[in-house]
C-alpha cells in the first residue's frame, strides 16, 4: 500500500470535492474539505472511526465565527454496488406451499429501485433502502379484491439474500422466511 490517501466527497448539492490532508491511523480517518460560498472559503474537518464497511464520525467547521459540529457517515461504494440484477425469490407458507417470484433490482449509487413479479402481476418496489449488507423494501398489490402489503428485510451474502417476508393481507398479518438467489 502507498502512503497517500485521496478521494472525493459529495455534498448536499451534488458537487464533488477533493479531500485534503487525509490520513488513517489506528482505524481513524481524518481529512479536510474546502468549499466556496458567497466568495468565502470554508474548511470542514472530518474525523471518523472505521467499522467494517462504514466510517462514522463528526465533522467540524467555522462559519462566520460560529463553530459547527455534525455527525457524518460514509459507506464503502464497492460494497454498496452489489444489489443490481434479477433475483429468483421464494418463501414457503405455513401450509407448505412454496411461493416463487422474480425480483428485479436497479442500483444507482446508494439508490435502489425495482419491481417484483409473481405470476402475471408485477409491482414496483416502494421505500427500498440499503444499509450495509441489509436491504428493505415493500410492495402493494390486489388479490381477490383485497389489498396485500408485503415488507421484506434481507441480508446479502454473495449472490444470496435471506430474511423475512411480512405481509398484511387486509389486516391479517403473516411473517415467514424469505430467500432469493441472483440469476446468472
Amino acid at each position: 500500500m502507498g502512503d497517500k490517501l485521496a478521494g472525493k466527497i459529495s455534498g448536499r448539492v451534488g458537487a464533488d470535492r477533493d479531500i485534503e490532508e487525509a490520513s488513517i491511523k489506528d482505524g481513524t480517518v481524518k481529512f479536510t474539505v474546502k468549499r466556496e460560498r458567497d466568495g468565502q472559503t470554508f474548511v470542514t474537518k472530518y474525523e471518523g472511526k472505521i467499522a467494517g464497511n462504514k466510517i462514522t464520525g463528526k465533522s467540524s467547521s467555522d462559519r462566520n465565527g460560529e463553530a459547527r459540529t455534525r455527525d457524518w457517515e460514509a459507506v464503502r461504494l464497492a460494497d454498496v454496488a452489489k444489489w443490481g440484477g434479477t433475483w429468483t425469490a421464494w418463501s414457503t407458507r405455513p401450509d407448505g406451499q412454496k411461493m416463487e417470484s422474480k425480483l428485479t433490482l436497479k442500483q444507482e449509487g446508494e439508490k435502489i429501485t425495482g419491481s417484483v413479479k409473481r405470476g402475471d402481476t408485477e409491482t414496483e418496489l416502494q421505500d427500498a433502502k440499503v444499509n450495509g449488507n441489509e436491504i428493505t423494501f415493500r410492495s402493494e398489490r390486489e388479490r381477490e379484491g383485497r389489498k396485500i402489503v408485503v415488507k421484506v428485510t434481507a441480508k446479502i451474502t454473495g449472490d444470496s439474500l435471506k430474511g423475512q417476508h411480512e405481509s398484511d393481507f387486509s389486516g391479517e398479518l403473516r411473517k415467514i422466511d424469505w430467500e432469493a438467489t441472483r440469476d446468472k
